[in-house]
């Protein structure tokens, strides 16, 4: 039996980018002065490693669907992830 731990990582990371994607959207529309390290750090985890991430799981999340793996991760967190790499990718390419 093969152990698809990873994936329940990749899972949980690309919901923590998620959070601090959340965080860069609302910096960039507000005009509220955050801290420098909050920031950058929000920067690079949010808009960098978030989408890339969330590519990987919704890639593999696929592959795991066709292939008929079941159960790696609850349904909802897969859903939330999918539905942030869509938020992303509007945001990146409307913004």
């Amino acid at each position: 039996m093969v152990s698809y731990k990873w994936f329940s990582f990749l899972n949980k990371l690309a919901l923590i980018g998620n959070f601090f994607f959340i965080l860069c959207v609302i910096a960039h529309f507000s005009s509220h002065q955050f801290p420098q390290f909050i920031t950058g750090f929000a920067l690079i985890v949010g808009l960098i490693l978030s989408p890339i991430v969330n590519i990987v799981v919704n890639f593999s999340l696929v592959y795991f669907i066709l292939k008929n793996i079941k159960g790696l991760v609850p349904a909802w967190q897969s859903m939330v992830n999918m539905g942030f790499l869509l938020l992303q990718l509007l945001y990146f390419f409307i913004f």
